[in-house]
């Protein structure tokens, strides 16, 4: 039976795995949560699976230049605007959740939701049906579009403490 994946934790680092992912034109399994130790980029097909994903350590950046798949999850742990960036159409759209977003109307989501359009160089930035609270300005550059996912879509200024994005 011929494998067509790799897991990373078969590798002694993340780097090791996506090279040998890479080069051998497999795709590469995100299994477990990796802290970078360097600044980092995944250049295989990459899928985060549950469990998965990358916690940000002093100014580390994540650079993702192959195609990248991932659910629902919390893949990318303290994180800010610009610490991850996907290469150009690499992915189609984002989603805030990747960032830790709730749309529970409770969670703070500004950081989670800057930060998805920020790694976005070109597509859609998704909100799925929730409300997502934010407390601060959210910026959303040219070439990147909103996307709303449910009954409603759209802003609703709050009266102090900013504004509800609808999905």
């Amino acid at each position: 039976e011929k494998i067509e994946y790799l897991n990373s934790q078969w590798f002694a680092s993340i780097e090791k795995a996506n090279t040998a992912a890479y080069n051998s034109g497999k795709s590469l399994y995100i299994t477990k949560n990796y802290t970078l130790t360097a600044n980092t980029t995944l250049t295989a097909n990459t899928y985060i699976l549950k469990g998965g994903g990358f916690t940000k350590a002093s100014t580390y950046t994540l650079n993702i230049n192959g195609p990248f798949h991932a659910g629902l999850d919390t893949v990318f742990t303290g994180f800010n605007a610009g610490d991850v960036v996907f290469a150009l159409d690499v992915i189609k759209e984002a989603f805030p959740q990747w960032w830790g977003a709730k749309g529970d109307d409770t969670v703070d989501c500004t950081v989670a939701i800057n930060s998805a359009f920020a790694a976005v160089v070109r597509g859609q930035v998704v909100f799925v049906k929730g409300n997502y609270k934010t407390t601060e300005t959210i910026l959303v550059p040219k070439m990147i579009t909103m996307k709303g996912v449910g009954n409603v879509a759209g802003i609703d200024p709050a009266v102090t403490s900013g504004s509800t994005i609808h999905g």
